[in-house]
């Protein structure tokens, strides 16, 4: 039997084992898809931070075309079919996976005395920068690793933890 206990930890493992695979060097970064041929390496696989996680989790790709360039969309476990929805987003058993109830999940970002929620997705294709400089593997791994277990990846939960952290004292909240 699964109780809530044995699902949270499941979760924190699986989180603990994404980060780790994010900061571990062992996954080339690719954007626009979640695992794709390098443009500038093409006999080498990339994966943007959710291909990561779908990868860890025993994902099956199909490949596929898309605009001339070889991406590779997950495959649902159950019945073997590639998912028909996206090559970019989360599939729910990836969602499901992580403890997330998004498959473009969202975090809220302390960064220059603000505070501000963006898709993992947009962080890793383009970051918060005007110049379009995308976040590394680490620096998404820095943001993920202090939310806590609740985090779901949704605008909802993202604005109840941002109003949380700017009514308490301290580092991120009035006192900055």
């Amino acid at each position: 039997m699964i109780t809530q206990t044995n699902a949270s930890n499941d979760v924190r493992e699986n989180r603990a084992n994404w980060i780790a695979a994010l900061r571990s060097g062992n996954y080339l970064q690719a954007r626009q898809a979640l695992r794709r041929l390098l443009s500038t390496e093409p006999e080498k696989v990339g994966y943007c931070c959710l291909g990561v996680a779908e990868d860890l989790r025993g994902c099956r790709w199909n490949t596929e075309t898309s605009s001339g360039n070889v991406v590779y969309s997950p495959v649902d476990a159950e019945n073997g079919v590639a998912t028909s929805f996206t090559t970019t987003l989360l599939t729910p058993n990836g969602e499901a996976w992580l403890g997330l109830q998004d498959a473009d999940p969202q975090l809220p970002i302390f960064e220059a005395e603000n505070w501000t929620i963006q898709f993992l997705s947009v962080l890793n294709d383009s970051g918060l920068d005007e110049d379009g400089t995308p976040w590394t593997f680490t620096q998404i791994a820095d943001a993920v690793e202090p939310l806590p277990l609740d985090w779901d990846g949704t605008a909802e939960w993202c604005r109840g933890y941002v109003a949380r952290k700017r009514n308490s004292p301290g580092r991120f909240g009035r006192d900055v």
